[in-house]
């Protein structure tokens, strides 16, 4: 009887320890996945964070008076040494601006973009009418097309360039991107300022990045032909088609990993797009519409849609997504090597004759014959 007594108790004991053992490993093994999930999801809210808040943006504020010339990066390797203003690198004169910011027809009091405005050469000239209005990308500021404006100024047109909000000198702090809705206010503010305060009849809008895709989502959204804000074309350089599809990109490229560890890192990937999808539409001050499904809105007016394909940032098949949207008259440029904003690097003169096209379209009937050399 007692030797039975002691098996029993050594069963219970033994089941009871291999018990809380088991207890005690799961514990362990839901601690650890709790804590994994918790740091992945903590990783994948810091990426988020830095795709809206780019750690890289170039944002002085309206405090300042003159941009800095402190760039580092792919901006400094296209810029090179014009970084200050159009008449210190070209002799071309400028006035500074700042540019009232609009959402619709209510002016938002206080805010407002820091800008150029550079006058056509000649007021007499056909092409003194048009105004070219050049908007920069994600996280840099109106100097992105600072290389660019002596064609256009060189064909007697007119130039606006503004730092988006929240870039540059103009107002906005360290507001994050929006990738679409508040840039194309911005876009419609300079289109409304160019043709009401400065007069001029057409206005084209030149943009590269989320510069391109905010002037085509401004394009789309106002039809009407007697809006101050009525866009005549655009021009769009390596725009993105949606900004769900670029955030997954951004995942993707930024978080890259072996090919055989790719099924393992996807959910990651998937967690940073709808974290940042989720941030930014909570600071959406208008329905999302996006490149994409705008950009059928454009025509008639005409579009010029441009993409290198050695862009990393933007992969060249947006732009193409983006043609098969567009209705005619479009055209598409596609330079074989180019990176990202860099397609005038490679080939100034076919991006020239390329942006020109598009502004004559805008000008039926007029003498494009360049102005006389001052």
């Amino acid at each position: 009887m007692a030797i039975v007594s002691n098996s029993l108790v050594f069963v219970i004991v033994t089941s009871t320890a291999v018990g809380a053992g088991l207890f005690l490993w799961f514990g362990s093994v839901l601690c650890g996945v709790v804590g994994g999930l918790g740091t992945l999801g903590m990783l994948a809210f810091v990426a988020a964070n830095m795709i809206l808040r780019p750690p890289f943006r170039i944002y002085q504020g309206p405090a300042h008076d003159r941009l800095t010339n402190g760039i580092t990066g792919h901006a400094k390797r296209l810029w090179k040494d014009t970084m200050v203003d159009p008449t210190e690198h070209f002799d071309i004169a400028f006035e500074s601006v700042s540019v009232p910011i609009y959402h619709g027809n209510t002016k938002i009091d206080s805010e407002a973009l820091s800008g150029w405005y550079i006058p056509a050469r000649s007021r007499t000239h056909a092409h003194s009418n048009l105004c070219v209005v050049l908007v920069h990308g994600a996280a840099r500021d109106r100097r992105a097309f600072l290389r660019h404006l002596p064609a256009f100024h060189s064909q007697g047109y007119a130039a606006l360039m503004c730092d988006l909000r929240a870039h540059g000198l103009s107002s906005g702090g360290a507001a994050p991107l929006t990738y679409g809705p508040r840039e194309s206010l911005d876009v419609e503010s300079m289109v409304r300022y160019a043709r009401g305060v400065l007069g001029h009849s057409k206005i084209v809008v030149c943009g590269t990045s989320t510069g391109a895709a905010a002037a085509l989502i401004a394009s789309g959204r106002v039809q009407d032909t007697a809006a101050l804000s009525y866009i005549d074309g655009v021009v769009a350089e390596n725009s993105f088609a949606c900004r769900a599809d670029q955030f997954d990109h951004v995942a993707k490229a930024v978080f890259m990993c072996a090919p055989w560890l790719a099924h393992v890192v996807a959910p990651f990937h998937w967690l940073v797009r709808e974290l940042t999808l989720a941030l930014v539409q909570r600071l959406d001050t208008i329905p999302y519409v996006s490149p994409r499904e705008s950009v059928g809105r454009v025509a008639p007016r005409p579009v010029l849609l441009m993409h290198g394909t050695s862009d990393l940032v933007v992969p060249v098949e947006h732009s193409l997504q983006l043609y098969d949207a567009a209705s005619e008259p479009k055209q598409l440029w596609v330079v074989e090597g180019a990176e990202h904003t860099a397609l005038y690097d490679v080939d100034a003169r076919e991006w020239e004759a390329r942006v020109q096209h598009i502004l004559h379209a805008t000008q039926p009937g007029v003498d494009h014959t360049p102005p006389q050399p001052l």
